[in-house]
């Protein structure tokens, strides 16, 4: 939830959803919320922030006579200097422009798909999608620990805003340490803030496949 700047207080928040349907995926999103899906071991972006920095969603702000203003480092909207375009709530920025209809996005899912990946601004601004989907494939194949794998790394990271993550298996894993491929080579480990991830036989730097150390063949 987010409170607007000065007396006038009007509680607003942005909104993101997934539905799956057999090998259908729908996507929902409406605000700077963010999916990613890992296709082939690589990061494919379902949605897009709304914010007055897209040519579109500003014309569209300007073409209801909406007040925008560049405040810090982007576009922001109304009195209240918001940056999403799209939300629940924000009363007092709806006559602006600012809307709370979703952005929609349909796709059908195949074997190279193996996760899904819904978080919130505050991971994103400190972690970018083909980190995080490296960060998943480096992690024991659970979801809950997926997720705190992610949602810790963007709070020693330093990100200051919200932390929301889900993190959605949509392959079958046979065991919680089996890694994601049939057998081929893993991606060289993502490094964290810590520095605690390598590979076996060497550093993640001069890494050029092998297994990490969540992502043994076997279990322990």
């Amino acid at each position: 939830m987010r409170r607007n700047m000065g007396d006038d207080r009007r509680p607003g928040c942005t909104a993101l959803a997934a539905l799956l349907l057999g090998d259908a995926l729908f996507v929902a999103n409406a605000g700077d919320c963010r999916a990613v899906l890992c296709r082939g071991g690589r990061a494919l972006p379902l949605s897009r922030d709304h914010t007055a920095d897209l040519p579109g969603e500003r014309a569209r702000i300007l073409s209801v006579k909406g007040r925008l203003v560049y405040r810090i480092d982007s576009w922001r909207v109304g009195d209240a200097g918001l940056q999403v375009t799209r939300s629940i709530g924000d009363g007092d920025v709806k006559p602006h422009g600012v809307i709370a209809a979703p952005e929609l996005r349909a796709l059908r899912l195949g074997p190279s798909d193996a996760f899904l990946l819904l978080a919130s601004d505050g991971v994103w601004d400190v972690i970018a999608p083909e980190e995080a989907v490296g960060l998943v494939l480096d992690t024991v194949k659970q979801p809950e620990l997926a997720a705190k794998r992610l949602a810790t790394e963007a709070l020693a990271r330093g990100s200051a805003d919200n932390v929301t993550c889900v993190v959605a298996f949509l392959q079958p894993v046979a065991t919680l340490e089996r890694i994601f491929g049939g057998g081929a080579a893993a991606r060289a480990a993502t490094r964290t803030h810590f520095g605690s991830r390598g590979v076996f036989g060497g550093s993640a730097a001069s890494a050029g496949g092998g297994a990490s150390a969540d992502e043994l063949r076997d279990g322990y």
